[in-house]
């Protein structure tokens, strides 16, 4: 059984892994990246950038997808603070839209990628 602990060490990794593949993929996205002050948040499922750059992360849900789709993550979220849309998305009484209408601009050119 593994403990949480080990768990949030395991993916603390595996976050490690994948921004070795950001920077061999897009250098320039770095300094925003290595920004990142990563917390474990066990539940949400997914990850999630705040302005102030700390990256909320599901340890388990982070576990069970590939390194190289973690890394698109950290990418895709990295491309939230540097777009600014988290400012933006303060303007709207729907941030959940208004995340969405982010997701749509990054999405492209992370499949491209």
């Amino acid at each position: 059984m593994t403990t949480q602990e080990e768990l949030f060490a395991q993916a603390e990794e595996k976050l490690a892994k994948a921004r070795a593949i950001v920077k061999k993929k897009a250098p320039y996205i770095m300094r925003t990246v290595y920004g990142f002050v990563p917390i474990m948040q066990p539940g949400m499922k997914t990850m999630g950038v705040s302005a102030g750059l700390v990256l909320a992360v599901d340890p388990a849900w982070l576990l069970s997808i590939e390194d190289k789709h973690v890394a698109a993550a950290l990418f895709h979220e990295a491309n939230h603070i540097v777009r600014e849309h988290l400012p933006r998305m303060q303007k709207y009484p729907d941030r959940q839209l208004a995340n969405i209408a982010g997701d749509l601009v990054i999405n492209p050119e992370i499949r491209a990628a």
